[in-house]
């Protein structure tokens, strides 16, 4: 089994105003190789350009975590009413 945290960071979009963080420990069963993660995007309704937040995986336990370990995530639209799924 192994282990690792993700968790999100604001660049120019705002956690809690454009998506719902994310701050959790990933267990991949012994052959799992990726896991996808659901981040929830907040509906405004209001009328802004792109935004950006980073997705950052680390501290890895019996595994190691590509490089780099970190996504640049762009909204082009925030006021969807689904999840967005990002694959670690």
């Amino acid at each position: 089994m192994k282990l690792s945290d993700i968790r999100t960071e604001d660049l120019s979009a705002f956690a809690g105003i454009d998506f719902v963080a994310v701050d959790r420990q990933l267990i991949f069963d012994p052959w799992v190789t990726s896991l996808d993660v659901q981040v929830t995007l907040i509906n405004d309704e209001i009328k802004k350009p792109h935004a950006n937040f980073i997705v950052l995986v680390d501290n890895v336990v019996n595994g190691v975590a590509g490089k780099p370990n970190r996504s640049n995530v762009a909204l082009l639209d925030d006021d969807s009413e689904y999840p967005i799924t990002i694959k670690v």
